[in-house]
């Protein structure tokens, strides 16, 4: 019984190694790394399922023991969740963005995006190349002035968002109360 607890630990402690991606708490950066550590995760965690599972086939055969069925659902759990995950089409499943703008630039890639969630949070996105961060916080709005409830969001995001934005009256831009930072355009979808 030590022997199948240890087999059934080890797989779900890969499972959850290979789905980590998909939970990021508080403030995070990801790139390509993050990626390939997924796949890598991925690659580990069907390989082992299919070497337990041929060993369990071959103790069927040989030795007329059980089989066990722990392993499938142990494996069907982790790859149901990740493709539930993968096809999902936006990152907070549990909440609904209310106001998403990209940086208003003539440029061909983005540098940043900011999302406003219906719980009053944010994520404030912003990208150097094949890399990305997420800060993310709380938001509050007074009349149509956007307030980003971070002291540090300037420093987190390298002065690519600022703490207050002003709203046009169409809530279709935001507008930086501070000269020196590019306004944001309402994502249409």
């Amino acid at each position: 019984m030590k022997k199948n607890s240890l087999k059934y630990l080890i797989l779900t402690l890969i499972g959850l190694l290979w789905l980590k991606i998909f939970f990021p708490f508080g403030d995070y950066c990801s790139g390509l790394l993050d990626g390939l550590m997924m796949l890598f995760f991925g690659g580990i965690f069907t390989l082992l399922f299919i070497i337990l599972f041929f060993v369990n086939i071959f103790h069927v055969n040989k030795q007329n023991r059980k089989f066990d069925y722990i392993l499938v659902l142990i494996f069907l759990f982790f790859s149901f969740f990740f493709f539930i995950m993968i096809n999902l089409k936006q990152d907070k499943f549990w909440t609904r963005i209310i106001w998403e703008g990209d940086m208003d630039v003539n440029k061909n890639y983005d540098i940043g995006n900011l999302k406003l969630y219906k719980n009053n949070t944010f994520e404030a996105i912003y990208e150097e190349g094949c890399y990305k961060c997420v800060a993310v916080g709380d938001f509050k709005m007074k009349h149509d002035t956007l307030y980003l409830l971070r002291k540090d969001i300037v420093q987190k995001t390298d002065s690519v968002f600022t703490d207050k934005y002003l709203f046009n009256k169409n809530k279709t831009r935001l507008l930086s109360i501070q000269n020196s930072f590019i306004s944001l355009k309402k994502v249409e979808y």
